[in-house]
Order: C-alpha cells, then structure tokens, then sequence
C-alpha cells in the first residue's frame, strides 16, 4: 500500500511540486505528518494556489512602480523583456522564500 501517490497529481504546478521537494527533503517530520494524516495533496494545491496568486500581484504591483508599461514595450522590448524577468525572478524569490522554504 502507498502512503501517497503523486502520479496524477491534480491543482499542483510548480509551486506545489516545490514545496513538495521541499518538506520530503528538508522537513521529513511535516511530510510525514502530512501523508499521516491525509492532507498533503489539499497542502500542495493551497501552496500553489497561493504562490500564483502573489506572483500575480507581485508582478502587477512591481510592473506599476517601476513604470513597466506597454508604452515601454513599443518603444524598447528589449528594455521592458530585462525589466520583466528581473521582477520576475525578485518575485519568485519572494515567493520561494516565503511560501516555500519556511
């Protein structure tokens, strides 16, 4: 008998499948608890649930303050694609750290 399956996961992306990674890796006791007690496919899908929706509002909120805008983007894409992936990967940074790795 399995205590989990993971191979038709359903809701978890990346996020999920990090946390995941992480808590099986680095934290055995809250995996384990998890599987114990059922709920780590409903913990996964909350993490990545959650990480999509800060991401979002990372990206939308660091796009307004740094003047990220679409008029930037016709005037210099290469400019606003550099400007993007920085807030990006600041982003996913905050992301990692916070919802992730804690």
């Amino acid at each position: 008998m399995k205590l989990y399956d993971m191979s038709t996961p359903e809701g978890i992306g990346k996020w999920g499948y990090m946390r995941m990674d992480y808590l099986r890796d680095f934290r055995q006791d809250v995996f384990t608890e998890l599987v114990r007690r059922g709920e780590l496919q409903n913990h996964l899908c909350m993490i990545d649930t959650q990480a999509r929706e800060r991401m979002e509002t990372l990206m939308e909120q660091g796009a307004r303050s740094r003047g990220i805008t679409d008029s930037l983007k016709k005037r210099d894409q290469m400019e606003w694609v550099r400007q993007m992936n920085n807030l990006r990967n600041a982003a996913e940074e905050n992301v990692r750290h916070d919802l992730i790795y804690c």
